[in-house]
């Protein structure tokens, strides 16, 4: 038997890609992160790169999202 596997990669490059694309910008205006690295990061997970998996980019997507409903500046 095979668990059920949500698909993650998907929902991020399609469903969910204007709310993390809104989101990696605003963590990097934010100066928490090198912005350009976080930046460069979410275009080759956009890209397809292997090396960038979506679980590498979904806890700062969250972060961002964390932090603006807190009004954490």
């Amino acid at each position: 038997k095979m668990g059920f596997v949500l698909p993650w990669s998907v929902w991020l490059k399609k469903d969910l890609k204007s709310f993390c694309d809104d989101k990696i910008q605003n963590l990097k205006a934010r100066d928490l992160l090198v912005g350009e690295e976080l930046e460069t990061m979410w275009e080759q997970y956009l890209k397809g790169d292997k090396r960038v998996t979506w679980s590498r980019v979904w806890p700062l997507i969250v972060l961002e999202n964390w932090l603006e409903e807190h009004h954490i500046e």
